[in-house]
């Protein structure tokens, strides 16, 4: 649950005792809070996400109903004095006319000064940010494309919250009439640390440095290298930038979902190599296949935009599809390549731990399949692997 802090005021600015606040909506509603000689309560929310309404009402007031965002802390809400109508009486009896008819016109009443406020909202790149909500003494706003103008009177605090929780919430005071205000990322997310990944990647690092130049072959283990410090590189891409996943995930479960799968994979992929099976491979290739040329790719550019476009998908909320049609082509392409008489070993063993992923991480799925495809159209590494028996 969470607590928010009611002040409740008359039309001057006044605190107003003993006014009832009541919640509407959820577990305990119909709960009654009444207002200090400060016109303030603290209420409890029945929930920690979404909307509640709440009533407020004082006798020769008007009743007052709100819309709270559940995470508000502060919420200022005014009161105004109830209209009485005041019956009118015919006069019978003509009035008599004056002898001076001066037409003298009462002087009126000065509106209090009013303005409008525009308050840009940026992340930390100066990229607008949209889908927040802007609690303001009159009620809560949405903000989308991160513009929102609106007319304030006098002093006005507001806050800043973004439903999602990958931003922190801010609170400030419209002290202008253009405000630029740049969200920071939250701690949870900031603070998050790939502790699964890179334990994996500790283990890996320290299995493969027996694999020296002299005994084995360096190509298959570079390109399965580059995919293990990927799937590091992907980690810190989505906590680098959490934004552009923002509204279609909890993007701290998927971080937690993308370090436990990532460590997973990694493990494979040391299993795979230190396997009885895979180092007698590698030897193999070094001894009877160390005259082949291996044929010159950018792998770690290529694994790069194998990332970024693995993050482009899980944005767009397509990569499950993407994910599909790339099993079925590389299952295809190793069905084929094996029988050419291609040792296919490497690459069923990677597509298995593909498999065994089911419907988790489908960013690093795409990563583990991209990385499989692309060994499999190196003209090298055919070369190397057709006609072993491992």
């Amino acid at each position: 649950m969470n607590t928010v802090k009611i002040e409740v005021v008359d039309e001057n600015g006044n605190p107003i005792k003993d006014a009832k606040v009541v919640v509407l909506t959820g577990e305990g509603s119909g709960k009654p809070y009444f207002t200090d000689e400060n016109g303030i309560c603290k209420v409890k929310l029945p929930f920690t996400l979404g909307f509640v309404k709440i009533e407020v009402v004082k006798e020769g007031y008007e009743r007052q109903a709100e819309e709270l965002y559940c995470q508000t802390t502060f919420r200022k809400i005014i009161l105004r004095k109830e209209r009485k109508v005041v019956e009118k009486r015919e006069v019978v009896k003509e009035a008599p006319k004056p002898i001076f008819d001066f037409n003298i016109s009462k002087p009126q009443k000065e509106l209090p000064s009013k303005r409008k406020v525009t308050i840009h909202i940026y992340d930390e790149e100066k990229k607008p940010i949209g889908d927040l909500i802007l609690i303001t003494s009159a009620g809560e706003l949405k903000v989308e494309k991160g513009i929102c103008t609106l007319e304030v009177e006098g002093k006005e605090d507001i806050e800043v919250i973004d439903p999602y929780g990958v931003y922190k919430s801010v609170s400030l005071s419209l002290d202008g009439r253009e405000i630029e205000l740049t969200l920071q990322i939250s701690d949870s997310i900031s603070n998050f640390d790939f502790t699964k990944t890179r334990d994996a990647m500790d283990e890996f690092e320290k299995a493969v440095s027996r694999f020296n130049s002299n005994a084995y072959d360096q190509e298959v283990l570079e390109y399965l290298k580059h995919l293990c410090f990927a799937l590091v590189k992907l980690g810190d891409a989505v906590k680098k930038n959490p934004g552009t996943l923002r509204g279609r995930f909890n993007v701290l479960e998927l971080m937690k979902e993308l370090d436990e799968t990532s460590a997973e994979v990694i493990r494979g992929v040391k299993d795979i190599l230190t396997s009885r099976e895979g180092m007698y491979l590698l030897y193999d290739i070094k001894r009877f296949k160390g005259d082949v040329v291996e044929e010159k790719v950018d792998v770690a550019g290529m694994i790069d935009r194998i990332v970024k476009r693995a993050l482009e998908l899980e944005a767009e909320g397509v990569i499950k599809g993407e994910v599909g049609r790339l099993s079925l082509e590389v299952d295809r392409e190793i069905t084929e390549a094996m029988r050419e008489g291609i040792n296919g070993f490497f690459f069923s063993s990677l597509y298995k731990v593909h498999k065994k992923l089911g419907d988790r991480a489908y960013a690093v799925q795409f990563l583990l399949l991209s990385v499989v495809k692309l060994m499999l159209n190196v003209n090298s590494i055919r070369a190397k692997l057709k006609g072993l028996t491992g």
